[in-house]
């Protein structure tokens, strides 16, 4: 199956911005400038005086993949193609990415099957890893073409390097490496992980010297990588051996900057719309930093305080949902070219695009119609606006996202919708996943949404659930099912938490590892049942089928109890308390129609590396039963066992405003319309029954998988959504306690039971 690897910690025209000083190092005057809150109150109207253009310039639409083009000293633009027949291709352009033209090399003498990890480099040279098999096993080889005579160089690296998973340059002849080495192993290894000689694999960096051929271990960056790449690597040019990244951490994303003696400091401590930006930075040549997200291109200045918009990626492929954006650089003439991966009808295809500015643009105007909130980024809304702006020229949807990166915490954003509801200046569309949506109701602050909204035209099981006596105030515009998956002997039986608890302790106990653990891509025999790398994860798992228990009724202390128990059972046979900062694991691999599947732990442990027997999965398309097919023939999905029957997770929960205005009704038929509602997006599938039911058709063509998606969906009758946080963190430490020990299932059922008061009482 075809497969990009994708690190979830890391999971989504013409453009307008206002020009007011000429170039600054490689990007115009930016757009707009993020430094604070936005606030609920658009702007009127927007004039420009020119325009950001766009264009695809993919020079071979069946390519597999493009690495991050260089621009060089005399302006040209290089870059590597890899082709869909494991070949590579040098192209070369000298008008900053409007037109390529192939460089001939000749590639044989490094002898590959495939190629690895490929680099341009800032001469316009390239770094090579050329892959082959011998007797079963993955073989590296290392190699430097020489920008001027076009002649591939070996490049010996140490013994102990088994596989590279990136390289980066650092400017000059230097050489940024990461990979997998053997190391020597820990005392307090799992034996699973120690091979005959006693060496284990681990992730680590190195620097490499193309011109004298050394190589030396990192010791502070080994000391803080986390995974299999950095993100948002990009050298500075002030300072050989600088570079800038980016780390994800909980308050938003920093910007670091490491110089030549691995001294780290944090330089920009919450970037704007960074979440995407892993593998889409740059620099130019006076050291400024730029990224690429949904929302468009940035810039931070060297030395600023501020993240500025040069490009708008509104109604660009950047805002596109089923585009990953795989390479950002700058060209000289201070257009930026852009890599990207996107679901294409059967895998995901490469593109290429170029965004320059166009001076001579007429001048455009634009009316903010209106204004849609979101705890965070949704798709299917961006989706709806896209549509909504083009039945409705000159009008534009002002799209907030309240928590994007960490900027602003959830509780400061919460606050301030409430603010603004109150005193009548809110949005006028919310969308309410993550929230308690009833007490926007109860507060009589949501209007009836069936006097927009086709209700007969949605899947009845999804809306029914949402019917009051008074109207329907919120509506799901997607919805996701928890499965477990797995052959149909294994899934017998497995009806409730206990079942499933007594199955589960009858194999073996997971391992404490993760994808960075050499036992990890060796299947085990027998394998164990279920994959989790955290008990955080295996509360989620339960929650997912269970969570509308715990208030039924009031505060629900047999449901938390069961919740708990199944937790303590499985968390303290799978050695969970060892468990300590393992890194989870996924990929996207290609489904049916275009609709990528999303592989998390669950998935992956089950399919990718054969260890878990069985699947557990957030089903976001029916594309899912035929993407695991592939990897596993004959498998069938059952509802994760839980304290609910017929349990889905409700998406894109859109409620109007009770004041709002008729464009607000407007963009909400819109997001229930045909059109939304017939695109696939990430974030779930479509409520609309004729779409539904396309979909269903579409991603299942086998008659069996038709059937078994088509019954589960239909069997489906409870929404079910995380707990509030409160709860959630309470049920978590309990959790915790239990496993460790520390606390009897009596004691943190009453330590639940309590959070639950409490939060049930804050509601009236």
């Amino acid at each position: 199956m075809n497969r990009t690897d994708i690190i979830k910690r890391i999971a989504a025209g013409v453009l307008a911005a206002v020009l007011t000083a000429a170039l600054a190092g490689c990007g115009k005057t930016p757009a707009s400038s993020v430094g604070g809150q936005d606030t609920f109150e658009p702007d009127s109207a927007v004039s420009t005086t020119g325009a950001w253009r766009e264009e695809e310039v993919t020079p071979d639409e069946n390519a597999r993949s493009y690495k991050t083009p260089v621009t060089l000293a005399d302006g040209s633009v290089r870059m590597l193609e890899a082709g869909a027949d494991n070949t590579l291709h040098l192209l070369t352009s000298a008008d900053n990415g409007a037109t390529w033209q192939e460089i001939t090399v000749d590639w044989q003498p490094a002898g590959a099957e495939s190629f690895g990890v490929c680099r341009m480099l800032p001469d316009g040279g390239c770094f090579v890893t050329a892959v082959k098999e011998d007797n079963g096993q993955r073989k590296e080889s290392y190699w430097t073409l020489d920008p001027e005579t076009g002649v591939l160089d070996p490049v010996t690296l140490p013994e102990n390097i088994v596989q590279l998973s990136d390289a980066y340059p650092l400017g000059g002849d230097s050489l940024l490496l990461l990979g997998m080495s053997l190391v020597p192993a820990s005392a307090d290894a799992p034996a699973v992980l120690v091979d005959e000689n006693g060496m284990m694999k681990t992730t680590s960096p190195w620097k490499l010297d193309l011109a004298t051929g050394a190589c030396e271990g990192l010791t502070a960056l080994t000391n803080t990588l986390q995974g299999s790449i950095i993100s948002g690597m990009a050298a500075d040019p002030t300072e050989l051996g600088a570079y800038y990244s980016l780390a994800y951490m909980d308050t938003g994303v920093q910007l670091l900057r490491t110089d030549a003696d691995e001294a780290t400091a944090c330089v920009f401590d919450s970037l704007p719309n960074a979440s995407a930006a892993a593998f889409a930075a740059c620099a130019d040549a006076e050291g400024n930093y730029y990224y690429a997200s949904s929302k468009g291109i940035y810039r931070v200045a060297k030395g600023g305080d501020l993240a500025e918009l040069v490009v708008d990626g509104a109604s660009t492929a950047l805002s596109r949902s089923e585009a990953v954006v795989m390479g950002l650089t700058c060209c000289a003439d201070g257009s930026f070219l852009t890599v990207s991966l996107e679901g294409g009808q059967d895998a995901m295809t490469a593109h290429l695009y170029r965004y320059y500015w166009d001076a001579d643009a007429p001048a455009e105007e634009s009316t903010a119609a209106l204004t849609v909130w979101s705890l965070e980024n949704n798709d299917t809304v961006r989706a709806a606006i896209e549509v909504y702006e083009q039945q409705n020229p000159g009008l534009t949807v002002t799209y907030q996202v309240a928590v994007e990166d960490g900027a602003t915490t959830r509780e400061d954003a919460l606050s301030a919708l409430n603010t603004a509801l109150l005193a009548g200046s809110g949005p006028d569309v919310l969308i309410l996943d993550g929230l308690d949506w009833q007490a926007y109701r109860d507060k009589g602050l949501l209007a009836d949404l069936s006097e927009w909204v086709d209700l007969s035209a949605l899947q009845s099981n999804l809306v029914d659930p949402f019917r009051e006596q008074e109207g329907v105030f919120v509506l799901p515009a997607r919805f996701s099912v928890p499965v477990l998956c797995g052959a149909p002997e294994d899934l017998a039986g497995l009806d409730s938490l206990d079942a499933l608890a007594e199955y589960l302790l009858q194999l073996p106990a997971r391992p404490a590892w993760d994808y960075t653990s050499a036992g990890y891509y060796e299947q085990l025999e027998p394998p164990y049942g279920l994959g989790f790398v955290s008990v955080e994860q295996l509360l989620d798992f339960v929650l997912g089928s269970s969570a509308a228990a715990l208030t039924e009724d009031g505060a629900n202390g047999d449901a938390v109890e069961a919740v708990l128990k199944f937790v303590q059972q499985v968390g303290r046979y799978y050695g969970m308390e060892d468990y300590k900062g393992l890194l989870s694991n996924g990929v996207i691999s290609s489904g049916s129609e275009g609709q990528s599947v999303s592989y998390g732990d669950g998935s992956y442990e089950c399919f990718s590396t054969g260890n878990a027997l069985l699947a557990w999965e957030e089903m976001l398309t029916p594309s899912y039963l035929t993407a695991v097919r592939k990897d596993r023939a004959g498998v069938s999905l059952i509802q994760r066992p839980g304290l609910v029957q017929g349990a889905y997770t409700p998406r894109t929960l859109a409620a109007v405003c009770a004041d709002a205005s008729e464009e607000a009704g407007a963009f909400v038929a819109i997001l229930f319309g045909s059109e939304v509602q017939a695109s696939w997006q990430q974030d779930g599938m479509p409520v609309r029954a004729d779409a539904l039911q396309s979909s269903i058709e579409a991603n299942c063509p086998d008659p069996e998988a038709r059937q078994n998606v088509q019954a589960l969906i239909d069997a489906l009758q409870t929404p079910v959504t995380q707990p509030d946080d409160t709860v959630r963190d309470a049920l978590l430490q309990n959790a915790n306690a239990l496993i460790a020990g520390d606390v009897t299932l009596e004691q943190a059922r009453t330590g639940v039971e309590d959070a639950l008061n409490l939060y049930l009482a804050e509601q009236e």
